[in-house]
């Protein structure tokens, strides 16, 4: 009877340091889920950031792209005028800034820009017009 009890007690003993591994496992387990997590965690909330500035940065772009586009709608609906360029405003500054630097840009510097400049204002004006260039031109 004693030995058999032995033997009982020993084999409840073997499964107890079973079950102990069994436990210690687990717990090493648990703690690197929870290092895991904690990692995924912190990496969502960089994430969220991330994609809030990229938001932010969504809609400045598209306030800039909506006001490109206002301001070119309004220019093509708001021709250069006589008036204007007499004038000498600010809107006639920046048009005429825009286009030297288109023409520089299309015909490789001053020199190519201002003879592709007369070449289109020879083409395109009447021949008073031209006239009143050269006329104003030799009077300065």
């Amino acid at each position: 009877e004693i030995r058999r009890l032995e033997t009982e007690v020993c084999r409840h003993k073997q499964a107890a340091a079973g079950w102990q591994e069994i436990e210690a496992r687990v717990v090493r387990q648990q703690e690197q889920v929870s290092l895991e997590w904690e990692k995924l965690r912190v990496e969502r909330a960089a994430l969220e950031a991330r994609c809030k500035e990229v938001a932010e940065m969504d809609t400045t772009v598209r306030k800039v792209l909506e006001q490109k586009g206002y301001a070119r709608t309004r220019v093509e609906g708001n021709p250069t005028t006589v008036e204007m360029m007499e004038g000498k405003g600010g809107t006639w500054s920046r048009r005429k800034n825009l286009s030297r630097e288109c023409l520089e840009c299309i015909n490789g510097g001053r020199e190519g820009a201002a003879v592709a400049a007369f070449g289109v204002m020879v083409e395109v004006a009447s021949f008073e017009t031209v006239d009143k260039l050269f006329t104003n031109h030799k009077k300065a």
